[in-house]
């Protein structure tokens, strides 16, 4: 009769095993649903957040129009963030906005959220929401040096250490990209490229748990194309 008991008891414990297992398992299964990188809760406060940077870009673009419209056809920048503070876009532009020197300004909206301005030839602003004032980011890829076949570039980024710096390129006229190194240095030169032909050039930047990238078109023997 002892001997049943305890079969029974090591069955059942057996089982109350098996269960907690099951349910750990299924935990976890359910967690990773709701958590994880594709998750419900994920995917929601992403499409939260693209909600958000949708508006405040649909509001700088009716506030392009109203500067469009008060200098008789041409846009003037200082007017512009003149007129995103007056509407409560930017709380100060003296220091929501900053001038980058090249003829793009980084403003921060509500939230810490940044958008690139970007001052075109044609006197046109183009509008480009570049991610958080904390994130890490590339700020700009400057062509430091070009030859008949080669081209040197200098990657300007924010808010990035240690990172680790792939390279990349492509004929513009083609789809697939070719890496031509991987290096922790922030500048490098691409060799053996032909002459008077356009290239893409894209850089990919790794910091901690972060993957970011930028690309600029450059013409070899007549500058550089944005």
């Amino acid at each position: 009769m002892k001997g049943k008991l305890k079969s029974n008891q090591a069955i059942t414990l057996v089982a109350l095993v098996i269960t907690i297992i099951i349910i750990i398992i299924l935990s976890t299964i359910a967690i990773n649903f709701a958590f994880g990188e594709n998750g419900l809760i994920t995917r929601a406060q992403q499409a939260v957040e693209m909600s958000v940077v949708s508006r405040i870009l649909e509001q700088l673009e009716m506030a392009k129009g109203s500067a469009y419209i008060d200098g008789a056809g041409e846009i003037d920048t200082d007017h512009y963030f003149d007129i995103l503070e007056e509407e409560g876009i930017i709380n100060d532009k003296e220091t929501d906005v900053v001038d980058n020197g090249d003829g793009t300004y980084d403003v921060t909206t509500e939230g810490d959220r940044v958008f690139e301005v970007t001052l075109e030839p044609n006197g046109d602003l183009d509008i480009e929401y570049i991610g958080k004032n904390n994130e890490p980011r590339i700020s700009e890829i400057k062509v430091t040096d070009k030859t008949d076949t080669s081209v040197t570039v200098e990657v300007v980024t924010k808010n990035v250490e240690n990172a680790e710096y792939t390279y990349s390129y492509k004929k513009t006229d083609e789809s697939d990209w070719i890496e031509a190194g991987t290096d922790s240095s922030s500048t490098f030169t691409f060799n053996g490229l032909e002459n008077n032909t356009s290239y893409d050039i894209k850089v990919t930047v790794k910091t901690g748990d972060t993957t970011i990238e930028k690309t600029i078109t450059v013409q070899l023997g007549t500058g550089v194309v944005e």
